[in-house]
């Protein structure tokens, strides 16, 4: 009865909405660290630190840090085959993970970045020597 019941749900829903991870922890580093995170334009905290994300659509990951140019990492969600082809097998799991998205995955689970400095203006020159003195 129970495998009756396994093999049901497996056909009537897709392999990637039942078994692929919802969520992903990504670690967010930065140098020099003590940046503001923003995932999507929405602070989410500090570096070091990780953040979770949806897994099946990609990221924008903002580093924020005064007297720092801001710094990006992409978090992209791509197709993962296995879903795909796992799917094959009925026309229902292939249409409930199509719907869903369930066949994307974040591929990292690191964002690291270099801060620059500045941000603005490029800093004015320095003053020209004095002229010598005359004897």
């Amino acid at each position: 009865m129970r495998a009756g019941l396994l093999v049901l749900l497996v056909v009537s829903t897709g392999c990637g909405a039942l078994f692929a991870p919802k969520m992903k922890s990504v670690q967010v580093l930065s140098n020099p660290s003590g940046a503001q995170v923003l995932v999507d334009g929405a602070p989410v905290g500090v570096t070091p630190g990780v953040v979770n994300v949806v897994n099946k659509k990609s990221h924008t990951v903002v580093f924020r840090l005064p007297g720092y140019q801001d710094g990006t990492c992409m978090l992209t969600s791509d197709l993962k085959a296995l879903w795909l082809i796992l799917d094959l097998f009925g026309l229902v799991p292939l249409i409930v993970d199509a719907a869903t998205g369930s066949w994307n995955e974040i591929g990292t689970s690191v964002c690291n970045v270099n801060l620059v400095p500045g941000g603005g203006a490029p800093p004015p020159p320095p003053p020209p020597p004095p002229p010598p003195a005359s004897s």
